[in-house]
């Protein structure tokens, strides 16, 4: 996904990549070596999984070049029981951001009822992030990349509604 053709808001589902884990153990190394090619293209702009044990790993590649200001990852579904993002760390690393309805508030990285993440994007060039999403009810999700200036008119009319 490049963000330097995108407006203030991209909705993501059809640029994901889905990856089932039944057992919900694997590890992000594993699901970034061992099951790669796993991964399946996503059809839809919105994820639905349904009732289901299993944890989904969805893969996104987003280009930054050519980008000015800073973007966000938000999903809008507020009753996800356990969202991790990993992001890449600029050493060849992930830092682990997780959230969820089972997990504190105060441990969102942003005070927002959505599950807002932001990405590193003053860096140019690709980078690969990966969300871990697990729940004991429906898995609906629909993810999307805001720019600053997106998430705020999002957040407004969110509120105004």
């Amino acid at each position: 996904m490049a963000l330097a053709d995108a407006k203030d808001k991209v909705l993501l589902g059809e640029y994901m990549q889905i990856l089932e884990d039944p057992e919900g153990d694997w590890t992000l190394d594993q699901v970034r070596d061992q099951f790669a090619s796993r991964f399946r293209n996503s059809e839809s702009s919105t994820l639905n999984f349904g009732f289901t044990r299993s944890t989904f790993w969805l893969r996104i590649a987003v280009d930054a070049t050519g980008v000015d200001g800073s973007w966000f990852l938000v999903e809008r579904h507020p009753i996800l029981d356990e969202l991790t993002l990993y992001a890449p760390d600029g050493d060849g690393n992930y830092s682990a951001l997780e959230v969820g309805d089972t997990r504190y508030f105060g441990q969102r990285p942003m005070k927002h009822r959505a599950f807002v993440f932001g990405l590193e994007t003053d860096d140019p060039g690709v980078k690969e992030y990966y969300l871990k999403v697990r729940g004991k009810g429906a898995l609906n999700m629909m993810p999307a990349l805001y720019s600053a200036k997106g998430l705020v008119e999002f957040t407004y009319l969110e509120q105004l509604m």
